[in-house]
């Protein structure tokens, strides 16, 4: 970057280069207000008395032909309109008018300046009064009340300023990134320039001082740092960058250069340089004789007209137009001459600071985004006849965009659920014979008896029985354990009781029915608890030695003859092989088909019985050999045939019409769909139709709308893992979210939870959605926060969306499109990705802001997540809608510190925010592809960083945590001064150990203090990954974890997680299973002060060490209480949790000692490096002097001190570092001896206790991971489990061989992956 060359005086030039910053490109946009090339100045002359300064443009729009030529003494452009002043000031306008921004409204007195944001005008009066029209989403054009005595008027994308005749600011508009806060640095300074870019504003002070607020993300607020040696006079400012120009013609530029824009071109090196100007992504400089450079994007605006002489030039998106023919003047801004102190009705105004003219150009800003919202509009003139015809087209302009807020919300379209189950309906038995109801006219069918030994005995449905059954005879859910029961859409058969049985006859029914096993046929059952058809099965389990073609699940079916509709459910589950299967009735093979995983196939069947019994077989195949493709079925159905007709329809109409009862309980636009079904069904009744086409059609949309039916939910409790409808029935789609606690209108409290809309699945994701609620147990739907784009002309066709964003320029747009189009565009490349959205309240600004993780293809690569960015929204309202603003990489690791992604620096991926009790915000983020998280500080707008990448401190504006330790799905909270963070491993969609750490300071040192769950659900932290902590009383301690138990072949439904947080009073967290659970649960979970001196070490089985007395402080009073401990810890040595019980303290205390037992002559710590716990425990053993062994772990070999021969044997181990219980030494998975094994000489004749510390921190992943434990090629402990929670296998009375040697190995249980054997340490202790 340059700057032009200074000079101590405009007629002798000087040498010398300004230090500029080059940043990275940004979304915004900012309106240039264009200045005429008129001497006149206000109170100086009369718009008669103007020079010769004409209209001119160039690029795309054009002037209309009848203005070009015109005299003008000012100019300004926006998104698609632009704005000139007449020398007989005239307000002219032209282009877009779909905001009215082009339809100049009556205007009263002299106007002195007109200025132009994206899509609104503003003029200024000689009395100092402002009028502004066009777009008023963010208040832009509502100019504030009683601003009066203004000098200067300045727009730029949805923003309006105006330096008033006391030096200060009138600012109005869009307050996204604070832009119209007025930062403390203007506190007592007269303002006399004022220059608005994109969510950024710039004022220049009567000393010379340049003041940036606003924006930061590009470098906007970073001035170079020769503009203290500068005395300003002018300010410029494009979408994402500023220029100042300085009395003595020195030109200097700061913020984005993706195209070169604040590259100050060398050939201005001693030019005397009068006005500078900026647009989107250009630049340009006025020299004193009329003379135009420009620099940046190298485009149609850029292609300055020959001998082009200007006083001032606008620059629009894709064009620009100037004040030409003349040259600047001094006193002047680029849309008109303004006002002065002494030319306002009553004179001089005492001000706040010194007096004299506001610097040159206050009302220089960016165009707009080139789209016309609403139309082209017509030539508007105020004060002028025009009658000739005016050519409209999208102005000027363009270059980044303040997002426009607007309290709207998106209204979210959902779809029908399965919401109802049928109800039953009444069975009679009748002997000898079966009577149907069927048909079109309602005719009955008998049937003899099938066998003659006894006549089976049936029930007798009506048409209305029939239909209400929906025609079904019998269901099988195979293998279900649920058999009394059904889901929704679902119907227990009219011929039975229950839903699978072995063959025999239904005690209800008198039918005979069921599975049927016999030499070819052993139907074993694949259980599920529920009554999801496709969740069990029953496959065939051949006995060794089976001819596998011969197999088959067999069920029989005792029906009347007749023909019947069968339809067989195939959906193994996911991991199964797909299987190729004959589907036989009645001997003979009628389909073939091949039965897929994690997918549904049904197959129907039309069946003739004539025998009494329906035999259906599922069949292997001719010729199979494959032992893995056993033959299986989810479901069976079986409807008695039907014909459509008005009789049946109506009865359908009957069965589907609910009672005011009953429609109490669903959701309205679900039960409309179902009235509309209903009216055209008996529209057919009435007029007796004969189509059965239409009779068909009208009969299965009551069947669908019925079962689309939403019941009305109302909870009381939490209950995690289980399903969760909102208001509308529908699943929460809140996934990888946060709840952000409130206050509503009423003062009450109120909760917003923001998550991902997962409703269709983990592509095309709809955006994020919001729910609010003021009890946390009952979410009302608010619709979409954040709207994805399905089409990337959506920003145009979409109405909603062409008003959030009518004020972004191309660029902008093309960021937009870039991170919220979900939907593919072209199937070989992915679509976005958007996940783990989180939002925080900025009181400041008064806005909400959001940071979501924005993944999907790169500029470098089509990969599903190569961009790894965090993406930016805001909204003035909670509920939304949000307007995106753009994404970026974060920050990077120092230097001298490991890095493990240098190649790909700044990755953002699983997020979190968190807001500080000082108003600071934080976010939290996975970076380095998942090996590293992050904390880094924000600006004070929330909407960046706190510092641009390259100037970041670590320890001052981030810092990073488990460095190369793979956590994602950060969740912090504060509680009692102490920070915490929970997080999970990186194990894709499955659940794993969660880890929490704790700090005094949030960009401090983060101490690991392992998993706070325990017990079963410790490897899988209760079958849920972290998303969020919701602090409902901070002050006692009551937090609500926030979990997603991840489906990820059914995300629409996949459950959350919520739990209670528990504290010990050392600070200790735990987060135990609840199946159920209420708000009241969480009181007394906070820390109680109990003050305990428990020693650090505590030998094994010995508890008279431990204290027998401890302090307890309630209500400021500290008293002294009995404590007893649960001694059962001290059996086996180690780390531990010692559990004690406080005389009148209802919560057990927790400490965590280190149990050491005497005698103990090896202490091996598996892993890379000796842990803490490693040195504490050899400390007491070296003061025993029994320790055979100087070093932590090695292979075998002689111990360098003692001479001892110890260590593993073998190669083929690999080995991770970590705490005492979570080091480990493990067998290669490309082992060919997977027998691990340590070896011991030197031991005395004797007997010796071993102990093995086992810990699989792959345990998701892991085979039932198991091991075979011996010494001495004995086996003593067989299948012993290695899980996800820390254990100790003991081997008691080991005795060495007679060299004095103890082996000790591990041998794996099953073969394959995830199988293979690990320790974490060894101690062997003498008896």
């Amino acid at each position: 970057m340059r700057r032009a060359t200074r000079r101590p005086d405009r007629s002798t030039p000087d040498g010398g280069a300004a230090v500029l910053r080059r940043g990275g490109l940004a979304a915004g946009l900012l309106t240039v207000a264009i200045v005429g090339t008129t001497a006149l100045t206000a109170g100086s002359a009369t718009a008669a008395e103007a020079p010769t300064a004409t209209l001119l443009s160039w690029g795309d729009p054009a002037a209309p032909a009848e203005l070009v030529g015109i005299p003008v003494t000012g100019v300004a452009a926006g998104l698609g309109h632009a704005v000139a002043l007449g020398a007989d000031g005239t307000v002219l306008a032209w282009g877009a008018d779909g905001f009215g921004q082009a339809t100049v409204p009556s205007l009263t007195g002299t106007i002195t300046q007109v200025a132009a944001g994206t899509n609104h005008s503003l003029a200024l009066a000689a009395d100092g009064t402002v009028t502004a029209w066009g777009r008023d989403a963010d208040g832009q054009a509502t100019v504030p009340a009683g601003l009066d005595r203004v000098l200067r008027i300045a727009a730029g994308g949805p923003n309006s300023a105006a330096v008033r005749a006391d030096g200060t600011l009138a600012l109005w508009g869009d307050d996204a990134f604070g832009q119209n806060d007025l930062p403390t640095a203007l506190d007592g300074a007269r303002v006399t320039d004022v220059a608005i870019g994109s969510g950024f504003t710039v004022a220049l002070t009567d000393d010379g001082d340049v003041v940036p607020w606003g924006r930061s993300d590009a470098g906007q607020l970073e001035l170079p740092a020769a503009l203290a040696d500068e005395d300003v006079v002018q300010l410029a400012a494009g979408t994402d960058h500023a220029l100042a120009l300085a009395d003595d013609g020195t030109v200097l530029a700061w913020g984005a250069d993706g195209s070169g824009q604040t590259e100050v071109p060398a050939s201005l090196d001693g030019v005397d340089v009068v006005r500078v100007f900026a647009g989107p992504y250009l630049s340009g400089a006025i020299a004193a004789d009329g003379s135009v450079t420009v620099w940046g994007a190298a485009d149609a605006r850029a292609a300055l007209p020959d001998g082009l002489l200007a006083a001032g030039v606008a620059l629009g998106e894709t064009g620009a137009v100037a004040a030409a023919g003349a040259v600047p003047v001094a006193d002047g801004t680029n849309g008109g001459p303004g006002n002065t102190v002494d030319s306002l009705p009553g004179g001089t105004d005492p001000g706040t600071g010194p007096g004299g003219e506001p610097g040159a150009n206050p009302g220089v800003g960016q165009p707009g985004s080139g789209t016309n919202a609403g139309g082209a509009g017509g030539l508007a003139v105020s004060g002028v006849s025009i009658t000739a015809a005016v050519i409209v087209a999208a102005v000027l302009l363009l270059a980044g965009a303040l997002l426009i807020l607007r309290r709207r919300r998106v209204a979210a379209s959902s779809s029908a659920e399965d919401a109802s189950s049928s109800a039953g309906v009444g069975r009679s038995g009748v002997a000898g014979a079966v009577v149907l109801a069927l048909g079109l006219s309602g005719a009955l069918v008998t049937a003899d008896a099938p066998r003659a030994e006894a006549a089976p005995s049936y029930p007798s449905p009506t048409v209305d029985e029939l239909v209400a059954n929906d025609f079904v005879l019998y269901f099988a859910n195979a293998g279900s354990t649920v058999t009394d029961a059904v889901s929704a859409g679902d119907h227990i058969g009219l011929y039975q009781s229950r839903t699978d049985q072995s063959y025999g006859v239904d005690a209800a029914t008198g039918a005979s029915w069921g599975f049927v096993a016999d030499a070819n046929s052993n139907p074993t059952p694949n259980s599920s608890s529920g009554t999801e058809k496709t969740a069990s099965l029953r496959y065939d389990a051949p006995p060794a030695g089976s001819s596998l073609p011969t197999r088959s699940v067999d069920y029989a079916f005792d029906l009347p003859a007749g023909d019947y509709e069968v339809t067989l459910g195939f959906n193994l589950p996911s991991g199964w092989a797909a299987r190729p299967l004959d589907l036989r009735a009645e001997g003979e093979t009628l389909a073939q088909v091949t039965a897929p995983a994690g997918a549904l196939l049904e197959q129907q069947l039309t069946v003739s019985v004539d025998d009494g019994t329906l035999d259906l077989e599922v069949h292997s195949p001719a010729g199979r050999t494959n032992t893995y493709t056993d033959p299986a079925v989810n479901y069976i159905v079986i409807r008695a045939p039907h014909t459509a007709s008005t009789e049946v329809l109506a009865a359908k109409i009957r069965a589907v019409t609910l009672d005011e009862g009953q429609r109490a309980g669903y959701v309205a636009d679900s039960l409309a769909v179902l009235d509309a079904a209903i009216a055209d069904a008996q529209a057919l009744v009435d007029a007796g139709s004969t189509d059965t086409a239409a009779l068909t059609a009208a009969y299965d949309a009551l069947g669908a709308a019925l079962t689309a039916l939403r019941p009305i939910v109302t909870y009381d409790s939490f209950r995690p893992g289980q399903a969760w409808v909102d208001d509308q029935g529908n699943p929460i789609q809140a996934h990888g979210g946060q709840v952000v606690p409130s206050t509503a209108a009423d003062g009450q409290p109120i909760y917003y939870w923001y998550g991902e809309d997962r409703w269709n699945g983990y592509a095309s994701s709809r955006g994020v959605h919001v729910y609010s609620s003021r009890d946390l147990y009952n979410w009302t739907d608010e619709g979409l926060a954040l709207q994805a784009l399905s089409t990337a002309d959506q920003l145009t066709t979409d109405p909603a969306a062409a008003e959030l964003y009518a004020d972004y320029t191309a660029r902008q747009r093309a960021a937009v499109v870039r991170d919220l189009l979900t939907v593919p565009s072209d199937p070989a490349v992915p679509a976005a990705i958007l996940e783990r959205p989180k939002v925080m309240y900025n009181a400041a600004t008064e806005q909400w802001v959001m940071w979501i993780h924005t993944d999907g293809p790169s500029a470098t690569s089509d990969a599903q997540y190569a961009k790894a960015t965090a993406g930016v929204a805001v909204s003035d309202s909670p509920t939304g809608p949000f307007r995106y603003v753009d994404s970026y990489r974060l920050n990077v690791a120092p230097e001298g510190e490991p890095n493990y992604q240098p190649d790909s620096p700044g990755m953002a991926r699983d997020m979190n925010l968190f807001t500080d009790v000082d108003g600071t915000g934080y976010i939290i983020y996975a970076s380095e592809e998942n090996l590293t998280l992050f904390i880094s500080k924000l600006s004070s707008n929330f909407m960046f960083l706190s510092a641009p990448v390259d100037r970041a401190v670590k320890g001052e504006d981030f810092t990073r945590t488990y460095i190369g330790g793979q956590r994602e799905a950060p969740a912090v909270f504060v509680y009692d001064g102490t920070y915490y963070l929970i997080t999970s491993g990186a194990t894709g969609w499955n659940p794993n150990p969660a880890k929490y750490a704790t700090t005094d300071s949030m960009l401090g040192e983060w101490t690991d203090h392992g998993n706070p769950v325990s017990g079963s659900g410790a490897s899988t932290t209760h079958g849920s990954q972290s998303t969020s902590v919701i602090p409902i009383d901070a002050a006692a301690g009551e937090f609500i974890y926030m979990g997603d138990r991840w489906t990820p072949s059914d995300l629409r439904n996949a459950p959350a997680v919520w739990l209670p947080l528990e504290f010990g009073d050392d600070g200790s967290l735990s987060l135990k299973w609840y199946d159920e659970w209420t708000l009241a649960d969480l009181e007394g979970k906070g820390k109680v002060a109990v003050d305990v001196d428990v020693p650090a070490t505590v030998r094994l089985g010995d508890a008279s060490t431990l204290p027998t007395e401890a302090q307890v402080t309630e209500g400021g009073a500290t008293t002294t209480r009995s404590i007893t401990w649960d001694t059962a810890a001290l059996a086996v040595p180690g780390p531990v949790s010692l559990t004690g019980t406080v005389e009148g303290v209802s919560r057990p205390v927790t400490r965590q000692v280190t149990v050491v037992p005497k005698d103990l002559v090896y202490l091996v710590d598996a892993g890379g490096t000796a842990s803490p716990e490693y040195d504490a425990i050899r400390s007491v053993a070296e003061a025993d002097g029994t320790l055979l062994n100087s070093t932590f772990d090695r292979t075998l070999g002689a111990d360098a001190a003692t001479g001892a021969n110890w260590g593993v044997v073998g190669a083929e181990t690999g080995t991770t570092d970590g705490p005492f219980s979570e080091s480990l030494r493990y067998v290669a998975s490309s082992a060919t001896d997977r027998t691990l094994e340590y070896a011991f000489d030197s031991l005395d004749a004797g007997s010796y206790d071993v102990y093995v510390g086992l810990y699989d921190p792959w345990s998701q992943w892991a085979n039932n991971r198991r091991a075979d434990i011996g010494a001495n090629g004995a086996t003593l402990l067989s299948a012993q489990p290695i899980t996800g929670t820390p254990t100790v296998a003991t081997l008691s009375s080991v005795q060495p061989d007679a060299d004095g040697r103890l082996s000790i190995t591990l041998d794996p249980v099953g073969s394959g992956g995830g199988t293979d054997v690990q320790l974490s340490w060894i101690m062997i202790v003498r008896r």
